[in-house]
């Protein structure tokens, strides 16, 4: 994997955390805004549950006389025999009927724990208990028939709260008191409900939410760290590995490769010899070797010098590695000696093939260091074929040499098939 490639898949690890712990986070802190809703309606609930078991209790009792105050006059809307009764001793009473008592009980806690509660109807024998527009609505939807929980939040004092009602139906217990009111047994008759600060709970919920933010933030930045640690450590493993492969094909360039022609040495050529005669006699497949020696090489670096004579080496080098085909091996001999080696390749296929050659070696301008145009030059070259024979590597090789040397002798500047 490249560097860059590295980079790439760190950022989208890096991407994909932040998304992931990003999500995390709005997901923990909307699970406690709405643990703040259910706690407040839990709370209210309870509060409600109170009241409708002290109503019916009282109810079942047919009420509860007390000694009438300025806070709890006698009810003028209670319209039963026997509302004040003096006792036996002298003492005055009046009777508190269950939402006479619920009202009370309320107002006392809701002075004592800010907790606000209201018993209200749409058919009212009080008028003190009318319904705002929000129980109004609650209370028609009971009416209507849908009997769950009605629940909204408002503002009191410039503070939030949950609010909360349920229904109250009618019993028979009630109808002693509101049978005027002509609500059938069992028939919504009305509606109670308890309104709980959110104030205390929110900053609870705040809180837990700084601290889910905060350790969020920590993951995401520990998780970011360790993975720019790991992209850097990475990079330099792949940068260790690249060097590693650099010098790894350093060492073999340097090892199977001449370092003035570029073409591959003389150790290389006979391991590369041996392994396709041995393919060529296992397969059936044809194998040609040719010779190619430069004509004259020692009277042109006599006349021109070393440096000259290198020059055409590395050109010579530079027209067989371009010229020849991907699977042919060309090898420095020795000397101004080049071999070719050429697998799946016919007799009836080397000439035409070394004829092209010797003609881009023989019209390639070649120049010296300082710009000079040296004089062209031309190979000899003798070539070789086995195919389907007992012919050893050695002999293959003799056959190369002695039709190189007839290429010599018989003038130069040609090509002697054996």
């Amino acid at each position: 994997m490249k560097s860059t490639a590295i980079k790439s898949v760190v950022r989208l690890v890096q991407f994909l955390w932040t998304l992931a712990l990003a999500l995390s986070a709005m997901w923990n802190l909307r699970l406690q805004e709405e643990q703040v809703w259910q706690v407040a309606k839990i709370q209210a609930e309870a509060f409600i549950n109170k009241d409708l078991a002290m109503r019916s209790w009282a109810c079942s009792h047919g009420g509860v006389y007390v000694k009438p105050t300025p806070q709890t006059p006698p009810n003028p809307y209670l319209d039963v025999p026997d509302r004040d009764v003096v006792t036996t001793g002298g003492m005055a009473l009046t009777l508190m009927n269950p939402t006479y008592v619920t009202h009370e009980v309320q107002s006392r806690f809701a002075q004592k724990f800010n907790v606000h509660g209201h018993v209200t109807s749409l058919i009212l024998v009080n008028p003190a208990n009318a319904p705002d527009n929000w129980e109004r609505a609650g209370l028609e939807r009971f009416a209507a028939g849908d009997l769950s929980d009605y629940v909204g939040v408002y503002q009191r004092d410039g503070q939030p709260f949950l609010r909360l009602m349920k229904p109250i139906m009618m019993e028979r217990d009630c109808l002693g008191c509101h049978a005027r009111t002509g609500i059938p047994k069992s028939g919504v008759r009305d509606g109670i409900d308890a309104s709980v600060p959110l104030g205390p709970l929110q900053q609870s919920a705040k809180a837990i939410q700084w601290q889910l933010a905060l350790s969020h933030l920590a993951f995401w930045v520990a998780g970011i760290a360790g993975l720019a640690w790991f992209g850097q450590r990475a990079q330099c493993q792949q940068l260790e590995r690249m060097q590693s492969e650099v010098e790894r094909q350093l060492l073999y360039q340097q090892a199977t490769h001449d370092p003035l022609t570029g073409l591959f040495n003389r150790r290389y050529m006979d391991e590369a010899y041996q392994r396709e005669l041995q393919r060529a006699r296992r397969t059936g497949s044809p194998l040609s070797v040719g010779f190619l020696d430069i004509d004259h090489f020692k009277r042109f670096n006599d006349a021109h010098g070393h440096e000259a004579g290198d020059e055409v080496l590395r050109r010579l080098g530079e027209i067989l590695r371009s010229f020849l085909r991907k699977s042919d091996i060309p090898c420095r001999y020795g000397g101004e000696e080049l071999f070719v080696i050429m697998p799946d390749t016919k007799a009836e296929d080397v000439l035409p093939r070394m004829e092209a050659l010797s003609q881009i070696i023989r019209s390639t301008r070649i120049v010296d260091k300082w710009g000079r145009e040296l004089p062209p030059v031309t190979v000899s070259i003798g070539v070789a074929y086995w195919q389907q024979g007992e012919v050893d590597s050695d002999e293959l090789l003799s056959f190369a040499d002695q039709a190189l040397y007839r290429a010599k002798t018989e003038g130069r500047d040609r090509i002697v098939v054996s």
